[in-house]
């Protein structure tokens, strides 16, 4: 299950960190002989800013409407994606208190097409981001759309081909980042994929197929998706784990303090159990501390918590 980040970061304060939940038991823990812990975890963010918080300014270096690298007929396609991954980076920048992202230009012209896939100039970076008063850039510096048939879609029951299945549209976003230096940061691809229709017994024996060239309205859904995910990688994820404890006994007035989050407290307690002679119970304990010690980590690197 993952955490929408974004949320926790920006109000400063993360209430419930741990939120050691234990399955409305509120103590059930107590009486059996393993019991579920939850916890959050949270792993650092793919992309790492040094400068917070930050304005990110947004270009896209990818000409769609030159004809060698798209097709007239396809270039409203690429339009669609291009734009509407641009308007969701406008609207997360705008709710966002750390991360401004913001667009400059949907379609920069000042790179030539050849160079467009290479690290920009260190000067072009240092000149852009000058212009735009921004603390990065991020580049959108290709993007590929195309039409997939599934496979496993396209088969009678005896595994021969039909010809009928689904089709896919699929977009993959290559995008890079860049600090004021015009050193870059990260590179990236988002990759997203939607349904787009089925080849039917019609359209097979008539010869028809999905058309590629009427999948803006589509095309633009990969971008606001895309967006999303590519701005999810500024933020640390957050999942909810699960590890079992041992409970009863000995063991009863750590677990509690371990709900409580007294951890200190519990701490030397289950220390002292572990090495106590009692094999049986000193095992138990060592468990018991392990997870308490993936707990406390998980703390450390929640954000707020540094």
């Amino acid at each position: 299950m993952k955490t929408d980040y974004r949320m926790i970061e920006n109000s400063g304060k993360h209430h419930g960190i741990i939120n050691l939940m234990i399955l409305g038991l509120c103590f059930m823990i107590i009486t059996s002989c393993a019991a579920p812990l939850y916890f959050e975890k949270s792993e650092p963010p793919e992309i790492s800013a040094s400068i917070k918080p930050c304005r990110i300014a947004f270009i896209n270096i990818f000409d769609y409407t030159w004809s060698e690298a798209v097709k007239s007929e396809n270039q409203n396609v690429y339009r669609s994606a291009i734009n509407e991954f641009a308007r969701e980076m406008n609207r997360i920048g705008s709710s966002d208190s750390i991360y401004k992202f913001f667009v400059a230009d949907t379609l920069f012209k000042g790179v030539p097409v050849q160079d467009q896939t290479l690290m920009l100039p260190a000067d072009t970076v240092e000149l852009l981001t000058t212009v735009f008063k921004a603390d990065y850039l991020v580049t959108l510096d290709s993007i590929s759309l195309y039409l997939m048939q599934d496979e496993s879609d396209n088969s009678d029951e005896d595994g021969n081909s039909s010809g009928f299945g689904s089709f896919y549209l699929v977009s993959d976003f290559f995008l890079s980042l860049y600090d004021l230096s015009g050193n870059m940061v990260n590179r990236s691809e988002v990759s997203m994929t939607s349904g787009y229709g089925n080849r039917t017994a019609y359209s097979y024996f008539s010869g028809l197929l999905p058309s590629f060239s009427r999948a803006s309205t589509q095309a633009g859904e990969l971008g606001i998706s895309a967006a999303d995910e590519y701005a999810d990688r500024f933020y640390p994820t957050v999942t909810q784990e699960e590890r079992y404890v041992y409970t009863g006994g000995k063991l009863k007035e750590a677990n509690s303090l371990i709900v409580r989050e007294q951890w200190d407290k519990a701490e030397a307690i289950l220390r002292k159990l572990a090495s106590g002679k009692n094999t049986g119970i000193a095992r138990k304990a060592e468990h018991n501390l392990s997870v308490l010690g993936e707990i406390r980590e998980s703390v450390k690197a929640t954000p707020g918590n540094q």
